[in-house]
């Protein structure tokens, strides 16, 4: 075989490389366009003036090119989709609750908020009272699928790097609590994290209000590291349903 033909088939099996890592690593990469930078995880890390990352949608946060929200896994129902309407509180509640029970009978919804682009819902584990993931609702569809951010990558019993491992978190609630104001003060002075929030398996969700003393937005926080995540991905807030002796 020629020298030359090696330097072409030697070319040529390097490019094929490149397309198969690039067609593999192609759904994580969406468009770093939420508002409060730019880092992978989305949330505060090692390096930054706060001491643990910067604030932002990351990797998994955000809309993606064509306008849904990126790759992420939806699934559900159709909803109004047809007419163009939009879901009512209850709709997306059911919903929901539809996807709880098809995971396990041993979870519930406890929350349901609206926002402009989407309806969030906890999922809690009802023999624990422990959170056990986030969901998004399309507000028009009626999809369900997994949050993104925390919930697929702190998540240490169901999230998607997970090994559906269960154990106490490092930190409390109020310790958490304390660090997701720490970053607020720091990105969005003037805001407040609400006292009560949602205990995951290896992370803290909270509310927070803004300036105006409205609900303005949530963030999490890993339970061991007290990293913050910012969730950038909702819009504003619209209303919210809590099940009977809840509350964040």
């Amino acid at each position: 075989m020629s020298r030359g033909l090696q330097w072409v088939l030697g070319i040529s099996a390097v490019l094929v490389a490149f397309a198969v890592a690039f067609a593999v690593l192609a759904p994580w990469i969406l468009p770093l366009d939420a508002g409060y930078g730019t880092g992978m995880m989305g949330g505060y890390g090692p390096g930054t003036s706060y001491g643990s990352g910067m604030m932002g949608g990351g990797m998994m946060g955000g809309y993606g090119r064509s306008g849904g929200y990126g790759m992420m896994p939806w699934a559900g129902a159709p909803g109004n989709s047809a007419s163009g309407a939009r879901l009512s509180m209850d709709q997306a509640r059911t919903l929901a609750e539809d996807y709880a029970a098809a995971i396990g009978s041993d979870l519930a919804i406890t929350e349901v908020m609206e926002f402009e682009n989407n309806f969030y819902a906890v999922l809690a584990e009802t023999s624990t009272g422990r959170g056990a993931m986030e969901v998004l609702i399309d507000p028009y569809t009626g999809a369900v699928g997994p949050e993104p951010g925390p919930n697929m990558m702190w998540n240490e019993k169901y999230g998607h790097m997970s090994w559906g491992l269960a154990g106490a978190n490092a930190l409390t609630l109020e310790e958490a609590r304390q660090e997701a104001q720490a970053a607020l003060e720091t990105q969005l002075p003037g805001s407040q994290v609400h006292e009560d929030g949602a205990e995951f398996y290896g992370y803290f969700t909270f509310d927070f209000d803004g300036p105006d003393g409205t609900i303005a937005g949530m963030l999490s926080v890993d339970a061991g590291s007290g990293a913050a995540w910012l969730h950038t991905w909702h819009g504003d807030f619209l209303e919210e349903w809590e099940a009977e002796g809840t509350g964040s």
